[in-house]
């Protein structure tokens, strides 16, 4: 768990955890909450940001992955912004506002993490 801390008020905005760890298939799911305050100013794709090259480059990992919301065309949004791709949905996969709704996974491995790295993507 990392908290997420704005820098120039050092207010607490948000928490991100990666894990569980799979250390043999060397992959990770991560999850973020962001006050809703902290909404729509580029914070949450900076945090995923920080948390894909922490994955790659210090775990040594190689995969890291999300599921949102379908519906949550933000979180989707601020994903594929830190790089993460849309690898496909699952339907009727959560209950939420009184019906079945599908869920979007998210995710990026290390071969696309170095290619978009050296591209200049992320």
């Amino acid at each position: 768990y990392f908290a997420v801390i704005e820098k120039s008020t050092e207010t607490h905005i948000g928490n991100v955890k990666i894990g569980p760890i799979n250390w043999i298939d060397r992959r990770t799911a991560y999850g973020r909450m962001m006050s809703k305050e902290s909404w729509g100013k580029g914070y949450g794709s900076e945090v995923l940001k920080l948390i894909i090259q922490y994955v790659f480059d210090t775990l040594n990992l190689n995969r890291i992955i999300d599921y949102a919301v379908s519906s949550n065309k933000a979180s989707i949004k601020s994903n594929e912004k830190a790089g993460m791709d849309v690898e496909g949905e699952i339907e009727q996969f959560v209950y939420k506002d009184g019906h079945y709704q599908n869920v979007t996974i998210l995710g990026l491995t290390r071969k696309r993490y170095n290619a978009k790295k050296r591209d200049g993507q992320i």
